[in-house]
């Protein structure tokens, strides 16, 4: 049996199929769909290649030495002093980053052109917000 041949005038005179969506199913057979059940049956679930402590850990190693690590290991360090001591150095390392961030800030503000007739540019505001919330980290606030 040949197919037959579609043309641009024959696809404009078919009746229209409104909101018709094919699904992989459809294109299937129902053997074809009983082995792919089956097939995503056993398939293995995705592991993920690092949790939350993995995180800690290569920080903490990253930003104190491996030394400290192995101290921490053997519970010379306590968890809250890590803690304390990463949240510290996070905010001295934004410290670094304020002065440039906040040029950066007022440049964006004062190159924006305020038009009378649009609504007020949300930009500037948004600047200030990020800002305000990095000297937080900074202060060790947050």
């Amino acid at each position: 049996m040949t197919a037959p041949e579609l043309t641009l005038n024959k696809i404009r005179q078919s009746p229209k199929i409104a909101g018709r969506t094919f699904r992989a199913s459809d294109l299937r057979t129902k053997e074809e769909q009983k082995a792919h059940i089956k097939k995503k049956a056993t398939r293995k679930p995705k592991r993920k290649k690092f949790d939350k402590v993995d995180a800690f850990v290569a920080e903490m190693t990253a930003r104190f030495g491996y030394s400290f690590y192995k101290a921490w290991l053997h519970g010379e360090i306590d968890d809250d002093k890590v803690n304390r001591m990463l949240v510290a150095e996070r905010a001295r390392e934004k410290a670094y980053i304020i002065p440039l961030e906040s040029i950066v800030a007022q440049l964006v503000k004062d190159c924006i052109r305020r038009n009378k007739k649009e609504k007020k540019p949300t930009g500037p505001k948004e600047a200030a917000k990020i800002l305000k919330a990095e000297i937080k980290i900074a202060m060790g606030e947050a």
